[in-house]
């Protein structure tokens, strides 16, 4: 089982990051699709099977990633920002609704209303700024929901978001050798990660109680990552990604 977890979480990630970085170094396209198509693979093996009628939050992912697909192959590049935030607004309410149903409380409207508000912001900003370090800023905040969806008592969330990191990985090590480098993500990639991402988080706070200090913590840290000053943003980052561990240990 040990090794399982390794593989699916880790060794296969990887493999895919190096695949993709060698085949769309220089394609937008083709590098979104490409880490979509990956992290769809890691997330049917994870999970074990695919529900084509979705009957719980986890289920509508597959959902999520088959209508991004289509906005990578079809959607203006100047539009993305925009599509995915709507995109990300009608299933942040899919993912809620089972919650909704039968505990319509002005307390989780404010919730919902927050995350997609800091949502919108971060897909806004990747429009307009530049590259940076995309791959380290990413794979921080994505450890870090990792180990707080693990302490906050689920292995799957926990495993899907450290295959999220690991499949940056070789995107991180040459931002950390080069930089500014030219093998870098895309911001139309940027997008697809960040949407899987905060569906992650979003799905362990509804249905896994992560704590909410935590998943404001963990829905700031990427915000945080697009300011202008790249030192300066990265500490803050990893201050944010840091007290969301501590606040899922308290």
């Amino acid at each position: 089982m040990p090794i399982l977890i390794v593989t699916q979480s880790l060794l296969l990630p990887l493999v895919f990051s190096a695949i993709i970085l060698y085949f769309s170094s220089s394609k937008r396209r083709t590098q979104a699709f490409l880490v979509l198509f990956s992290w769809a693979s890691i997330y049917f093996w994870t999970k074990g099977a695919l529900n084509l009628i979705p009957g719980e939050a986890l289920d509508w992912i597959w959902v999520l990633i088959a209508v991004n697909a289509i906005f990578i192959l079809s959607a203006p590049q100047q539009l993305l920002p925009l599509l995915c935030s709507l995109l990300f607004g009608v299933f942040l309410f899919i993912f809620s609704w089972p919650i909704l149903s039968y505990q319509n409380e002005l307390t989780v409207w404010f919730e919902l209303v927050f995350f997609e508000t800091v949502v919108a912001i971060v897909f806004y900003k990747i429009k307009s700024k530049p590259y940076g370090l995309p791959a380290i800023h990413f794979a921080t905040s994505a450890l870090a929901l990792a180990i707080v969806s693990i302490l906050s008592g689920s292995l799957l969330i926990g495993q899907l978001a450290l295959s999220l990191v690991a499949l940056t990985g070789i995107f991180s090590f040459y931002e950390i050798i080069q930089t500014p480098t030219k093998h870098s993500l895309y911001k139309s990639t940027q997008l697809m990660l960040l949407s899987l991402y905060f569906s992650l988080v979003i799905i362990g706070r509804l249905y896994v109680e992560i704590p909410m200090g935590s998943t404001v913590l963990l829905v700031l840290a990427p915000l945080s990552s697009l300011l202008s000053n790249i030192n300066k943003n990265y500490l803050i980052q990893i201050a944010f990604s840091s007290l969301a561990i501590l606040w899922a240990l308290l």
